[in-house]
């Protein structure tokens, strides 16, 4: 349970610190206004409602499989934030449209809200699956080391 805990943390970390960080160096290059502060925080909670859908899914792939679940919870948190980045690079240079043309064109048509969260999620479960791999590449045996904990 710890490991699909950090997993997800370090996931979910690079989709809302990342854009906080951009926000904050765009914020001070204009002069001080009464509604920077506010533009900031609706910017910090547009990135964690984008994080959500994207790190819950990453969370349900990881935690189906045992070999990720027996990984160390700092292992488990530097995969996550490495696939994390990825996924947040993918986004913000707009190659993830890509992954519409995985989504069949009738369920786009027909029920778009659908078609809008299987979108939203993808990314995740990618990033789920990948990470899975990588750890068992990794640490083929799952093992936790003494000191990760």
């Amino acid at each position: 349970m710890k490991a699909i805990l950090a997993g997800a943390l370090g996931h979910a970390a690079p989709f809302v610190l990342l854009p906080l960080a951009f926000a904050a160096v765009s914020l001070s290059q204009h002069p001080s206004g009464s509604g920077q502060a506010g533009s900031f925080f609706a910017f910090g909670h547009l990135a964690l409602v984008t994080a959500l859908l994207r790190t819950f899914a990453f969370a349900l792939v990881t935690g189906v499989f045992a070999s990720w679940r027996r990984q160390a919870p700092g292992f488990a948190m530097a995969v996550g934030a490495a696939f994390g980045i990825v996924s947040y690079v993918l986004q913000l240079t707009g190659l993830e449209l890509f992954a519409l043309a995985a989504l069949p064109r009738a369920l786009q048509r027909e029920h778009p809200l659908v078609a809008a969260l299987a979108f939203q999620a993808l990314p995740g479960v990618l990033s789920g699956l990948l990470a899975v791999v990588v750890a068992r590449v990794v640490h083929p045996s799952g093992a936790r080391s003494q000191a990760a904990d």
